[in-house]
Formats: C-alpha cells, sequence, structure tokens
C-alpha cells in the first residue's frame, strides 16, 4: 500500500507537469482549439494548480519522515512539482 501510493503520487506529479507544459505549448503556438477543449482546460486548470500545493506540501511532509533521503519516491515528486512550478513562473514572466 504505501509503494502504491508513493507511485501515485509520483506519476500525479508527472501528469502535472505534462499538462501545464503542454498548456503553455498550445498557448504559446497558438494552435487553434475548439469551445469543447478550451472549457475542458479552463475546468481543470485551477484544480490542478490547487492539487500542485496540496502534492507539493504532503510530499515535502513525507520526505521529513523518510529522514530527507535525496533518493526516494516523495523527493522525486517535490522536485517535478518544483519543475511545473517553475514552468508556470516562467510562462508568466515571458507572458506566454
Amino acid at each position: 500500500m504505501k509503494n502504491t501510493n508513493n507511485i501515485l503520487n509520483l506519476i500525479s506529479s508527472l501528469v502535472i507537469l505534462f499538462y501545464f507544459t503542454s498548456l503553455i505549448i498550445i498557448s504559446y503556438y497558438k494552435y487553434s482549439i475548439n469551445t469543447i477543449g478550451s472549457i475542458v482546460l479552463e475546468i481543470t486548470t485551477i484544480p490542478l494548480l490547487i492539487l500542485t500545493l496540496v502534492l507539493y506540501f504532503y510530499n515535502f511532509k513525507k520526505w521529513y519522515k523518510e529522514n530527507w533521503k535525496l533518493i526516494s519516491h516523495p523527493f522525486l515528486s517535490i522536485f517535478i512539482l518544483t519543475l511545473a512550478i517553475l514552468v508556470m513562473i516562467f510562462a508568466t514572466i515571458y507572458n506566454i
């Protein structure tokens, strides 16, 4: 159960990174998306932003409980979520 939870956290972190990266690519290259696609993107963006913050603090707490091991699922998840946050920040700074 513990290993499954760690893998789910890691997979959800990768999905969040992929989602925000693809959202920025869609915005940068100005792909035209139909109305239903834009509705789905709008509906999923804010919950994924909230999930990013929740997972970040949850994995930080788990990493603390594992005595700050660098090779662990919480550390990898924190690293991936940090990349996702940096992608969002750079997209905001460069107005993409």
